[in-house]
Parts: structure tokens; C-alpha cells; sequence
């Protein structure tokens, strides 16, 4: 019995070490600007897939809320199912504002891309998290859970949290730009 539960604990950590290295491939060639300024967390895992509500995007010092309409129940664009759902306010208009679109339909629609792109980002990296935020610095956290980080990383020296400073160091970096405690 007790060499079945140190093969099986064995095998645990060996499959989620495999798992963490794929998604890290994944992460290293994902379209890191598009997550940029991005705080995004998975609220829990259904068939498979994380499930994301909503997200933020920080955009020249303001930040926005975007939702994520599936969550919801609700078809993409479609205010009036969202409004019925959730009494969350998002900023659809604003963020389509603050990209030179004041067109009412082609914000939604100009937003409503946005947000798919972001969401299917995301999804296909299987993590739990994305934090990209100025009160870190210039760098594109990603969560594979609680403990165990990627992060892409520009340049250190414009990372101006000490914390994340501490913990992007040589012993973390796996490539250029590239740090992970994985």
C-alpha cells in the first residue's frame, strides 16, 4: 500500500509537470500584446474550460470592464440579455471611446471582436490567470494555478513592483523575456 501511494503521487506530480510544460509552449508564442494590460481570472472550470465572467484592460491610465457575453447566456452584443443577467456594469462604449470609435454599432461591433480575440487567448493557453497592470510595470503575468507563474517581461527594469522585481531574477529566466516558476 504504501509503495502504491508514492507511485501514485509520483505519477501526479509527473503528469501535472507535463501539463505545466505544455502550456508554458503555449504561452511563449501567444500574442503577448494583445494581453497586455489584461487582469483576467478564472472563476472555475466547467467541461474542461475555465470560465471568465468578465475582464479588465487598462488603456492609456483609465481601466475598463469588458464582459464575456457567453458567460452570461447571452449572444455577443447583445446588451439587453446582458443587462437582464448580470447587474454588473461593463464599459463597452467607453473602451470603443477611447479607440477613436464613437459609431454606436461599430463599437459594439469593434468591442465585441476585442473581447472574443481576448477570451479565445485565454482559453487556448488553459491558465487560470492573466495580470498585466502599470502598478506592476511592464510585464504580461500568466497563472497556470495559485503558485506556479509565467510572465513575459520587456524589460526588468520597467517592472516597478518590488515583489514581482524579486521573483523575475536569473533564476527564474528561461529565455529572453521570459521568466517561470514552473
Amino acid at each position: 500500500m504504501k509503495y502504491f501511494l508514492i507511485m501514485l503521487l509520483f505519477v501526479s506530480c509527473n503528469t501535472q509537470s507535463k501539463k505545466r510544460e505544455i502550456i508554458l509552449e503555449k504561452i511563449k508564442v501567444c500574442d503577448v500584446n494583445l494581453l497586455k494590460g489584461i487582469t483576467m481570472e478564472a472563476r472555475f472550470e466547467k467541461d474542461g474550460r475555465y470560465q471568465v465572467p468578465f475582464f479588465s484592460k487598462e488603456l492609456r491610465g483609465r481601466t475598463y470592464i469588458l464582459p464575456n457575453y457567453s458567460y452570461y447566456g447571452c449572444p455577443l452584443n447583445d446588451l439587453s440579455c446582458l443587462n437582464d443577467a448580470t447587474k454588473k456594469k461593463f464599459n463597452i462604449f467607453e473602451f470603443a471611446t477611447a479607440n477613436s470609435i464613437d459609431d454606436k454599432a461599430r463599437a459594439l461591433e469593434f468591442t465585441g471582436k476585442y473581447i472574443e480575440d481576448v477570451l479565445s487567448e485565454f482559453l487556448n493557453l488553459g491558465i487560470t490567470e492573466v495580470l498585466s497592470s502599470s502598478a506592476i510595470g511592464e510585464c504580461v503575468i500568466f497563472y497556470y494555478d495559485k503558485e506556479h507563474f509565467a510572465a513575459y517581461v520587456a524589460n526588468v527594469n520597467e517592472v516597478i513592483n518590488e515583489n514581482w522585481k524579486i521573483k523575475f531574477t536569473k533564476k527564474n529566466k528561461i529565455s529572453e523575456h521570459w521568466y517561470s516558476n514552473f
